[in-house]
């Protein structure tokens, strides 16, 4: 799989050249854009069923979990056909303004990550199989977020379909489409108190504008990045009449990954870390680490994880937060907004 990924990436950008030329000479730049993004797409989506095959029966008998497989890689499918298809539209628009002018397509890209920042949730929403969030925990849970003053578009429940899943999340950087999702396993194990510490902490991510953070550190490196290769594009020019262009492909794709990796993990485990002090203040240190401490045991999570794992994940590892919460001293005031 990882071949297959690298040789999507580097070899694929060739042979896509080469391949249009001969079929299609007069075929405009945007074309070779979205066919090497459609090889990317592929790519994962194998990478991503290959992973799943694996992983969901390892989960099924780990847990007890009721998801079957075919269940699992019927989801991943739908969604990657979402992604693939605004993906494609996006990506050849793209490329239609990049060939045209490249201000105009640093424009474009910041253009593209408010959109996305904006109307993400209502696309979450429609992409996962989420429903009204039954009562009484939508009133319940309305009510904490108004005492947290921290204003939804709507509360919504995910269904795991048999996943067992343990989770919350927040989405939105508008609270006018600011949506709360909750998993159906986590309104069957979680007692109220856990829920609601978990609930403020997804709080305090809405009130300190943290999603809106990490699109900002998301765009700040892809701007910086195609701005200097254009600032810097003479330098290129030469750079290539030494080096061949897999090479400075393959630079470029190992760069941007990594950059962004690193720019989203550590701004997320800051972030993260902020939200739990937000909670601890308003609900109570070891409330929340109580909460956390059944997310994991529901999970099966692992507590202790290394520093790699955490910037992936873009969280500071269970065992970690945990201690943090129940060491260090908080405030039982109310944080400010």
């Amino acid at each position: 799989m990882l071949l297959l990924v690298a040789g999507s990436l580097l070899g694929g950008q060739d042979g896509v050249t080469l391949l249009l030329a001969a079929v299609a000479p007069e075929a405009p730049g945007w074309l070779a854009i979205a066919v090497r993004f459609s090889l990317l797409l592929l790519a994962l989506v194998l990478v991503v069923l290959a992973v799943l095959l694996a992983v969901v029966p390892a989960d099924r008998e780990l847990r007890r979990t009721e998801q079957s497989t075919g269940g699992a890689v019927r989801e991943a499918v739908r969604a990657f056909l979402v992604i693939g298809v605004l993906g494609g539209v996006v990506g050849g628009i793209g490329g239609a303004v990049m060939v045209w002018d490249t201000w105009a397509y640093l424009a474009f890209l910041v253009v593209v990550m408010v959109v996305v920042a904006v109307l993400g949730p209502m696309l979450i929403s429609r992409m996962m199989r989420t429903r009204e969030l039954p009562e009484p925990h939508r009133s319940r849970l309305r009510e904490q977020l108004e005492a947290h003053d921290v204003r939804v578009r709507d509360l919504r429940m995910i269904d795991t379909r048999g996943g067992k899943v343990v989770n919350a999340a927040i989405s939105g950087v508008l609270p006018q489409l600011r949506y709360v999702f909750v998993t159906d396993h986590a309104l069957e194990v979680l007692s109220e108190e856990d829920l609601e510490a978990v609930l403020a902490h997804e709080a305090g991510h809405g009130k300190g504008h943290h999603l809106l953070i990490k699109a900002g550190a998301a765009l700040l490196p892809l701007l910086l990045i195609v701005g200097g290769g254009w600032a810097a594009r003479e330098q290129l020019g030469r750079l290539l009449e030494t080096v061949p262009l897999w090479g400075v492909l393959a630079a470029v794709w190992l760069v941007v990954p990594v950059l962004l990796i690193t720019v989203q993990g550590v701004v997320g485990i800051a972030l993260e870390k902020r939200a739990d002090d937000y909670a601890a203040r308003t609900v109570g240190a070891e409330q929340l680490a109580s909460a956390l401490d059944a997310l994991a045991e529901a999970n099966v999570a692992k507590r202790r994880t290394g520093r790699l794992w955490n910037l992936l994940q873009q969280h500071p590892g269970l065992e970690g937060r945990i201690a943090r919460l129940r060491s260090a001293p908080h405030s039982e005031e109310p944080a400010d907004g």
